[in-house]
């Protein structure tokens, strides 16, 4: 999988874990806004917005400093004129939201084998791609002496459709975006009513546009996406966790040249609420050629002990930990991975309250992710 879908995807998950927390009795509560919205630099092309488009909303990538060694690399600020600082707004329903894009670091761990090559998207405008994105999910949650029996989310999908319209100089490109589809794929018991919370967002994201832009390394820049009108506060926690997912469509690339049998590390951090995770991502190539590169994937994500927990009456994490693994291909002329899967299993344990009233909290959670060609998936 790659490492921006599977941070996405972790917001989307704890959202889900959030949810039936809070249905368990536990009270957990995930974010309940997206981000604060930054103005975007305006484009130099002479090019204006529609006098009817809302006023910019996408944010750009934070920028490092002091500039990092040769081996490491982050998301780069756009400079102004070029293909990812003439991001605009897009239409929608309801309010423009941009997307914090967190920072990235590359790291090349092993070179591989000569000849090295520098990876690189080669995306030309106008080209289209429809993926279809599938997560599955399943927990056990325990509170105090209280056992919640292992539970799993139905399959969710969305179809999303992505549409390259600029290409700069430097290789980087502005791209439209469309969830042409979204739901689940199967029925399950839902007493708790918690599937039928989850499937008003995922109906509610069916049809919403957005817009993005990303460096030739395949490092998001900019991105907004709308929040339908009237959403409520479930559905708004569930859609600022998939534009994470939707605004880091392409898989970071290493800014040195690398050969077959090379390895390198994708490193972000996500908040969901208030628990920051850092995950890395490790992708060891196992073919190369200049049309793109199949990798194994590895998962790692951690968050430091004493962590405060965004719960009713407060609480701490004492434990935090995921592993996983899958598999990604990666074509330099598709903005998206065309096939990528991952199973991740996390581990956390901590405390729901304070003082007397402190609970002891534990959690296990699988998830599987995957992108697959749109056609060639199946309900």
């Amino acid at each position: 999988m790659t490492a921006g879908w599977s941070v996405g995807m972790l917001r989307c998950s704890m959202v889900a874990v959030a949810l039936v927390g809070a249905t368990f009795g536990a009270g957990c509560k995930g974010d309940e806004s997206p981000p604060a919205a930054t103005s975007a630099p305006p484009a130099e092309d002479g090019a204006s917005a529609a006098t009817t488009a809302p006023p910019e909303t996408a944010v750009a990538a934070e920028d490092a400093t002091p500039a990092p060694a040769p081996a490491e690399d982050v998301a780069e600020v756009p400079s102004p004129g070029d293909a990812a600082a003439a991001v605009e707004p897009a239409d929608g329903d309801g309010a423009e939201a941009a997307v914090a894009i967190p920072p990235v670091t590359v790291t090349v761990e092993e070179a591989g084998e000569e000849p090295r090559r520098p990876l690189r998207l080669a995306l030309e405008a106008g080209a289209e791609q429809r993926v279809a994105v599938t997560l599955e999910l399943s927990m056990a949650m325990t509170v105090g002496e209280r056992e919640m029996p292992k539970a799993t989310l139905p399959k969710a999908r969305l179809v999303v459709k992505v549409t390259v319209t600029a290409v700069d100089e430097a290789g980087g490109a502005t791209y439209d975006l469309e969830i042409e589809d979204a739901g689940f794929d199967e029925e399950l018991p839902d007493a708790a009513g918690v599937v039928a919370r989850l499937e008003a967002g995922l109906a509610a994201m069916k049809g919403l546009r957005g817009r993005g832009a990303v460096s030739a390394r395949g490092v998001a820049q900019t991105a907004a996406l709308p929040t339908p009108a009237g959403a409520g506060p479930e559905v708004a926690q569930l859609l600022a966790a998939f534009r994470q997912a939707l605004a880091q469509l392409a898989t970071p690339l290493p800014e040195e040249p690398v050969g077959a049998g090379a390895r390198f590390l994708v490193t972000q951090q996500v908040t969901q609420g208030g628990l920051a995770v850092t995950q890395t991502t490790t992708l060891s190539l196992t073919s190369l050629d200049a049309a793109g590169f199949a990798a194994d994937v590895t998962v790692t994500q951690a968050a430091e002990p004493g962590a405060g927990i965004a719960v009713e009456g407060g609480g701490k994490l004492t434990r935090f930990e995921g592993k996983g693994e899958g598999k990604t291909t990666v074509a330099f002329g598709r903005l998206v991975p065309t096939a990528a899967s991952s199973t991740v299993h996390t581990e956390a344990a901590g405390e729901l309250g304070e003082g007397a009233a402190a609970q002891a909290m534990s959690l296990a959670m699988d998830v599987t992710m995957g992108v697959t060609p749109a056609e060639e998936a199946t309900p």
